[in-house]
């Protein structure tokens, strides 16, 4: 009976913390906790187990640890803004000082499209895909940590397919971009942005990467069944590094020199900018072209 009643205690404060969240009082920083204070569910364990006589001291360690959750999550809310309405735009004005961008996006099952723009840090018109996001600065602003997550936990807010979230990028600022995917799909328009980073991680995905020559770039691609083109100026000079045995690939028809285990430009050592990438694909196609 004493654990039962554990249990109950258990599911009430978790029912709780699931109301508190819908109703908007807190946000998805405090599930986000649990992954920072996790060992602090091995203590709440040990001590239940030391006291298992003692209904009232597994109680009390149990309200603790969940209030300390509770805190913790509304504690770190304080640097987070998170989107209440679906049909506003987030607008974070670039300061002077800015001149590079660490962009996060984890987001589930969606569609997307990135552009650029000279006007603000960085502009999202979500079209009702509800976010949450966190804005950041490094080393007196000159770096900027900007993260985009799915709102979870509100089954009252459903994205409807044909909803596109479009992010612009300031073409001024030079960017880190690091995509943690669902399901995506979408146009990233990176021609007039200097990326230095790409790291997209992804189950299935239907994207299109429009490349350009601003600033050189690591991009790095781990997917699962994905369809990806990826197009590119002529000047850059190319080596990719492809382990993708499920999936087709037009690389042999680019004119690429293989050496080993990669492939790499003719102009690789002359060119003004190079791009590296390195592809790890599950099943799907992925093709290179030029413009």
């Amino acid at each position: 009976m004493k654990n039962k009643g554990s249990v109950g205690l258990i599911l009430i404060v978790i029912g709780v913390i699931l109301l508190l969240f819908n109703l908007g009082y807190i946000n998805f920083n405090v599930f986000l906790s649990l992954f920072n204070l996790w060992p602090l569910l091995l203590v709440a364990v040990g001590i239940s187990i030391i006291f298992k006589n003692n209904q009232v001291v597994s109680y009390i360690t149990w309200g603790l640890f969940f209030v300390i959750i509770i805190a913790f999550g509304i504690y770190t809310q304080d640097v987070s803004n998170t989107l209440i309405s679906s049909n506003d735009n987030i607008l974070i004005d670039k300061s002077p000082e800015t001149k590079y961008a660490d962009l996060h996006l984890d987001i589930g099952a969606s569609n997307i499209n990135i552009n650029s723009t000279d006007d603000y840090l960085i502009l999202v018109d979500p079209l009702g895909k509800p976010l949450d996001y966190k804005e950041q600065y490094k080393n007196n602003k000159e770096n900027a940590v900007i993260s985009f997550e799915s709102k979870m936990f509100n089954i009252s807010r459903i994205q409807r397919h044909n909803e596109v979230s479009s992010f612009y990028l300031n073409k001024d600022v030079i960017w880190d971009l690091e995509f943690d995917l669902g399901a995506i799909s979408g146009k990233i328009n990176l021609e007039d942005i200097p990326v230095r980073k790409i790291d997209l991680d992804s189950g299935a995905a239907d994207l299109t990467f429009i490349l350009g020559n601003k600033h050189d770039l690591d991009f790095e691609i781990d997917t699962g069944v994905s369809n990806v083109n990826i197009i590119m100026p002529q000047d850059v000079g190319l080596k990719i590094e492809i382990d993708s045995a499920l999936s087709s690939s037009n690389i042999k028809d680019m004119n690429l020199i293989a050496r080993g285990d990669y492939y790499i430009s003719r102009n690789y050592d002359e060119a003004n900018v190079v791009i590296n990438m390195n592809i790890d694909m599950g099943l799907g196609n992925i093709d290179f072209s030029y413009r």
